[in-house]
């Protein structure tokens, strides 16, 4: 049942980078909600990402007393997870344990980050992503790719404050990131994956910073200039992941070739 629900949570997080989330949410709270009742409790260990994915969902779905009641949950079963590691290892965490701990803060720092920003509370969700940013960048460097929406959303945030040029500085950071990256993945010098769902958010997230720049700085300017650019990569990426995927079949939504999986 557990190898279940969390199948189902990350098919229902590729979704909500696709915009079409609402009814594998559903089907994903009405499923958690009675493997729980099953069980007699809710604070299983392995389910504390479905428990932030299901907050997502519901940020996204603006149903915010939901969200706060799923990340609730899964702050509570994160602190447990700490304390039985705290436990277990005599407050000595070894780097596994430590990079495990900390990719589960900085999770739960992004979703408090996307909680507060929904609420309209910008600074403090600012100050959330930011931490967020910093635990995954131990791990993964403070280039990786897989920042980029957060740093995204910061500038959302900036902008919502009327911060216009933070929030400039913030996008053109997202840009210099997938320009980057993508440049490394097509020159074959990038290692680690680039999957279509980050590619995919990244072609949205971009064409927004593209919209926002075009109308404060105009069409004739280098950062503009340089995001038109990264948008090009990421369509050749796509491209790129298309042919070396042995033909699979694909199609074209909004300009942007987004792969099928095979059917066996």
């Amino acid at each position: 049942a557990i190898t279940n629900l969390l199948e189902m949570a990350k098919q229902t997080k590729e979704q909500i980078i696709n915009k079409d989330f609402e009814s594998a949410t559903e089907k994903l709270s009405r499923e958690l909600k009675a493997f729980s009742h099953e069980q007699g409790r809710p604070d299983f260990n392995e389910l504390v990402d479905v428990y932030f994915v299901l907050a997502d969902a519901y940020i996204e779905m603006k149903q915010l007393k939901r969200a706060e009641r799923y990340l609730s949950t899964g702050y509570t079963v994160f602190f447990k997870i700490q304390q039985e590691e705290i436990k277990a290892s005599k407050g000595v965490f070894n780097a596994e344990t430590t990079q495990k701990l900390n990719a589960l803060r900085a999770t739960l720092c992004k979703m408090i980050g996307k909680l507060k920003k929904a609420k309209g509370d910008y600074e403090d969700a600012v100050k959330q992503f930011a931490h967020s940013i910093y635990l995954d960048s131990v791990e993964h460097g403070p280039e990786n790719c897989i920042l980029s929406s957060r740093y995204f959303i910061i500038g959302e945030a900036f902008r919502s404050q009327g911060k216009q040029v933070e929030a400039r500085k913030v996008f053109g950071k997202v840009i210099s990131i997938w320009k980057a990256c993508l440049t490394k993945k097509l020159c074959g010098s990038m290692s680690g994956e680039i999957d279509e769902l980050m590619l995919t958010e990244a072609f949205d997230n971009l064409k927004s910073i593209l919209s926002v720049l075009e109308a404060e700085l105009g069409a004739i300017n280098p950062v503009v200039g340089e995001c038109v650019e990264t948008l090009g990569l990421i369509e050749i990426c796509l491209l790129y992941t298309s042919d070396a995927a042995d033909d699979t079949p694909c199609v074209d939504l909004g300009g942007r070739r987004i792969l099928k999986k095979k059917k066996h």
